[in-house]
């Protein structure tokens, strides 16, 4: 009865592990937002560009970085224009910056082995002695971009509100698709804008 009930366990944990396992094969795209309690957000109806930064560690050609700005821009500009803002060249309410940064990530995973799962069922835990019982260490080098979305006050050039998302860039997207996942992320950061 008591085994029975360990397998049914067992089997429930790894059931769980799948459906997990599962819900993460899509996208990792984080979006992280933060704003100024004290800032009023309902009488913003126009804005202005003010700057965008790109800093790549791997050198894109003029034309990628041309068109990663105007992917970037179009992308705010489309949010922003169906959350009822108008785009001006002066007296604007409030200004948008954006800042892309690509930055090499490692990702270290200490496993002990000391404790293996028992072969078969019904066996009792088994220990191992000896070199195997040493910690393993697993290295993961990957490449994260990171978009930062920032909405400034234009009277008194203070920040209002930021948003964020980070993801890590997969090698084998083609450039299009990775223009995709910008427009993606844009779309992301800007839901919590203005902020409720």
């Amino acid at each position: 009865m008591i085994n029975r009930i360990k397998v049914i366990n067992g089997l429930l944990i790894l059931i769980l592990g799948w459906y997990l396992a599962a819900c993460s094969v899509g996208s990792t795209l984080q979006t992280q937002v933060d704003f100024d309690q004290n800032a009023v957000f309902n009488d913003l109806k126009t804005y202005q560009w003010l700057d965008i930064g790109i800093e790549i560690s791997k050198k894109l050609d003029a034309e990628q970085v041309r068109q990663l700005e105007s992917t970037i821009t179009s992308s705010v500009d489309g949010v922003l224009s169906k959350k009822g803002y108008s785009k001006t060249s002066i007296d604007a309410d409030f200004f948008v910056a954006v800042q892309v940064a690509v930055n090499d990530q490692s990702q270290v995973t200490v496993m002990n082995d000391a404790y293996q799962y028992p072969m078969g069922w019904g066996a009792g835990k088994r220990y191992t002695l000896g070199a195997r019982n040493r910690p393993r260490q697993f290295v993961y080098q990957y490449k994260e971009g990171t978009l930062i979305i920032d909405i400034v006050n234009a009277y008194t050039n203070k920040l209002m509100w930021r948003g964020t998302a980070g993801d890590e860039l997969k090698t084998d997207r083609t450039y299009m698709q990775r223009l995709n996942n910008v427009k993606t992320a844009v779309e992301e950061i800007l839901e919590g804008f203005p902020p409720d």
